[in-house]
């Protein structure tokens, strides 16, 4: 894939989805497709676990220390994930989106997929979108 994926996550914690997200990381790289991945921030409870099963060839993007709120990291979170995407140029951006009660990490990411290099780049977001009722 040209351009490669770029891959957003709060952090590093002890969770099923994030581990899926190291497993789909990894069989990115291994399938040949650049991939960069990027932390709101740096810790977690399971991150000793999650480094060690992160291929090597993943790159890990950090947006910081830790800031004891959820919500500051999300808006500090927000610059450095479209700061990234310019940087990077991915051809998709796979997203974990927070609840909508967070609406500046949905932000960031429609500011990163406008950064990203192909004319129709491809925004995955978790958990998927509601339908809008008719």
């Amino acid at each position: 894939m040209a351009g490669g994926i770029l891959m957003t996550m709060h952090r590093m914690s002890q969770g099923g989805a994030d581990r899926v997200a190291i497993l789909l990381a990894n069989g990115f790289v291994a399938a040949g497709i650049e991939t960069d991945f990027v932390l709101l921030r740096d810790g977690g409870e399971g991150e000793a676990v999650l480094t060690a099963m992160l291929d090597p060839r993943v790159r890990v993007h950090i947006a910081g220390t830790p800031m004891r709120s959820r919500h500051l990291e999300l808006v500090r979170g927000r610059g450095f994930i479209r700061d990234q995407a310019a940087a990077i140029q991915p051809a998709a951006l796979l997203a974990s989106i927070p609840p909508p009660r967070w609406r500046p990490s949905g932000q960031a990411a429609r500011a990163a997929l406008a950064a990203c290099s192909l004319p129709g780049p491809s925004l995955i977001t978790w958990p998927p979108p509601r339908a809008s009722a008719r």
